[in-house]
């Protein structure tokens, strides 16, 4: 029991003190016998020999491995560190090499983009010179051509022809002078109550019209010779002429325009020899043929020098913009020839009575109510001209709202409503029952109103169906 109590003390005490025993016999009182004390003694002394060993080799089996373990991570952080290194010298090694590629991409693209200009430019300069050449060549060959193969030829030709009856027309407009004297005249049959089927014209008048359409024929009719013997009698600066795009052809195209537009307002209003009622129908036609001959001249012209012709241009209007732009110009038209009438009819009770008495006989509200028709389409049909000529939209340029359609279509309906009883009153033995400039007006005016009206409704119909 003693023994026992020995061996837990020595094994505490050795535990405490780093497994180092330290045993007291000759303090211990053993009941035992020597021998056996003595060898449990050993016994004990030699375990604690193999604990002492064991536990020394399991230390320096721990620092062994903890040495390894120190070296490894040394190692290996000695392998990172050389690998950051290498890889940061190679970064860099890199980061030149990229930007010596990237100069020598911005050197070769500088080069490209520097030859690609010059090619570029090379081929502008070279376009450029073909185009001058070309346009060389063109006017060479307008310069050499014959004029007799101008497009503006046939134009120069009817207008002569045109200008010449009327000229014929406006020299037989007094019914005493005849250009063929073996014709059986007979005099006009006059029913009481009414008027000559053909009224003579005033001298005034008539020597206006002889005066405008000589002169036109005589210009138009050289002109026509000219083109026609170019090869004989003109030299090539005098060729240049009359080229295509001449602008000097262009002047004589817009003289010729102008000269008709003032003579045919003069000689077809209601006191020119041609006005209403007088029953002069050559001179009357003869006069509107040579003013239209002259614009669709200048037409052709626009077309030959390479420019959009009027029709070219109203083409491209958008919407309804062709229709109000003829609206105004037909009523504006309309409503000067009216006005005309009504302001200027008691000029005329002296040369032609009956046709003075007629319109005098016209009450006013008629006469108001025309105007205010002519009036109202034409304001109406300028405002949505603009509106149309000037609408930009960014991603729609001729788009139209729902509202603006509907209210154009209402207006134009309005406007046929009041157009179609003043036709049937104007034309009906009104104010434009008279064979002439108003009786005409009256009805374009009304047609196209119609003509807008109809195309709306297709355009409407068209929108809603899509």
């Amino acid at each position: 029991m003693n023994v026992k109590k020995l061996l837990a003390g020595t094994l505490k005490n050795r535990n405490n003190n780093d497994d180092v025993i330290d045993v007291n016999v000759n303090n211990v009182g053993v009941d035992l016998d020597y021998e056996d004390s003595v060898s449990s003694i050993s016994e004990i002394h030699s375990r604690s020999s193999a604990c002492d060993r064991s536990i020394h080799h399991d230390k320096e089996q721990q620092q062994h491995d903890f040495d390894e373990n120190d070296n490894m991570i040394h190692t290996q952080r000695r392998v990172t560190y050389e690998n950051i290194e290498l890889d940061n010298n190679i970064n860099s090694e890199t980061e030149e090499e990229i930007k010596e590629i990237d100069e020598d991409d911005e050197a070769e693209a500088l080069e490209q983009s520097q030859e690609e200009g010059n090619e570029e430019e090379g081929q502008q300069e070279q376009a450029v010179t073909r185009q001058r050449e070309i346009d060389t060549e063109t006017q060479e060959e307008n310069e050499q051509s014959p004029l007799c193969k101008s497009s503006l030829l046939k134009g120069y030709f009817a207008l002569s022809v045109l200008s010449c009856l009327a000229f014929v027309a406006a020299y037989e407009s007094d019914k005493r002078h005849h250009f063929f004297n073996n014709t059986i005249l007979k005099p006009d049959i006059v029913v009481p109550g009414t008027m000559a089927l053909v009224v003579p014209a005033g001298p005034t008048g008539r020597y206006y019209a002889l005066v405008a359409s000589g002169v036109s024929a005589i210009l138009n009719a050289i002109i026509t010779i000219l083109h026609y013997l170019d090869r004989l009698c003109l030299k090539r600066r005098l060729r240049r002429m009359f080229r295509n795009g001449s602008p000097i052809e262009c002047s004589i195209i817009i003289f010729g325009i102008i000269w008709w537009i003032v003579g045919t307002a003069i000689i077809t209003s209601i006191r020119g020899p041609a006005g209403d009622g007088r029953g002069q129908f050559n001179l009357y036609f003869s006069t509107w043929l040579c003013c239209i001959t002259n614009i669709i001249l200048f037409e052709t012209w626009l077309e030959a020098a390479g420019y959009s012709s009027i029709r070219e241009s109203i083409a491209t209007w958008p919407n309804q913009a062709p229709g109000w732009i003829m609206i105004f110009t037909c009523t504006f038209a309309n409503l000067m020839c009216i006005i005309d009438l009504y302001s200027k009819h008691d000029d005329i009770q002296i040369y032609v009575p009956l046709i003075a008495l007629k319109y005098a006989s016209i009450s006013s509200a008629q006469w108001g109510w025309l105007i205010f028709v002519c009036a109202l389409s034409m304001v109406t049909a300028c405002g949505f001209s603009l509106i149309e000529l000037f609408r930009w939209n960014k991603d729609e340029p001729n788009a139209k709202g729902s509202f603006e359609s509907k209210f154009e279509g209402i207006v134009l309906a309005f406007l046929v409503c009041i157009w179609l009883p003043s036709i049937v009153i104007a034309t009906t033995d009104g104010a434009a029952s008279d064979f002439g400039n108003t009786y005409f007006f009256t009805w374009g005016s009304g047609s196209i109103v119609i003509q807008t009206f109809i195309n709306w409704l297709q355009d409407w119909r068209k929108a809603v169906h899509e």
